[in-house]
């Protein structure tokens, strides 16, 4: 008996040590190259508006995608830790009393500095409705799933919605532009998921498996539902006091 539990014990602080050797590489390996490359993008855009030119159609086109390329893995290398932070209980919690209904307006507030458009209907009854919860981790989680919703408009506006009943305080992302079979429904949980449709959801397999994560330890749920009509609606329900 003690042997298997010594045997364990070995097992489990390999596995801590693997843990934090990849969370080691993960910062230096990937984050230092892409953070150079994000910077020599910035003075390659700063030479050209320097020279008043505007340089070829295929040039800046380039340079775009760079950036957009390097962006996506920043998200995807951060999610990674914060997903490994999160496996190992590495993340504090700090609670406190908030008006759900001023937590919004700053996520709002932040929406409009990223020059994206959401429609905001509330639904509640009081001007003002106090829930415990770290605020930075619920605006940080509101912020995501607002900002991809964003992100991916083509057509029809996205939408932000709360309402309540006795128990609870409901907040709603509406994408009206990402359609989720019932095959990718059932592994949106799954980091790093590759679905059908990866032009419009890249990474938010891993993204919303981390919003799920860090909403429970809130007391919070994330559910993914799909709408009839096309679209999907990223459902987060919070319990009142």
């Amino acid at each position: 008996m003690n042997t298997e539990k010594a045997a364990l014990t070995e097992v489990a602080k390999r596995f801590k040590n693997v843990n934090a050797d990849f969370l080691h590489n993960l910062t230096h390996e990937f984050l230092t190259p892409l953070s150079i490359i994000s910077l020599n993008v910035q003075i390659l855009e700063m030479l050209e508006s320097r020279e008043d030119s505007h340089g070829e159609p295929n040039e800046n086109k380039h340079l775009k995608n760079i950036k957009s390329q390097v962006s996506r893995l920043n998200e995807v290398v951060h999610d990674s830790i914060d997903l490994l932070k999160l496996d190992t209980l590495n993340v504090k919690v700090e609670n406190s009393e908030c008006d759900i209904i001023q937590l919004v307006s700053t996520i709002m507030d932040s929406i409009d500095l990223c020059k994206h458009k959401i429609l905001f209907h509330n639904h509640l009854k009081a001007d003002q409705l106090l829930i415990s919860t770290d605020q930075k981790l619920m605006r940080t989680c509101i912020f995501r799933l607002v900002n991809h919703a964003c992100s991916t408009y083509k057509t029809k506006l996205p939408e932000l919605i709360l309402k309540e009943n006795s128990d609870s305080v409901f907040v709603k992302i509406v994408n009206h532009e990402v359609n989720l079979d019932s095959h990718d429904l059932n592994h949106i949980f799954t980091p790093f998921r590759r679905t059908t449709e990866m032009e419009k959801i890249e990474g938010m397999s891993l993204a919303l498996t981390i919003i799920k994560t860090r909403l429970r330890l809130v007391r919070a749920e994330l559910k993914v539902i799909p709408i009839a009509k096309g679209g999907v609606e990223y459902f987060i329900c919070l319990p009142k006091g």
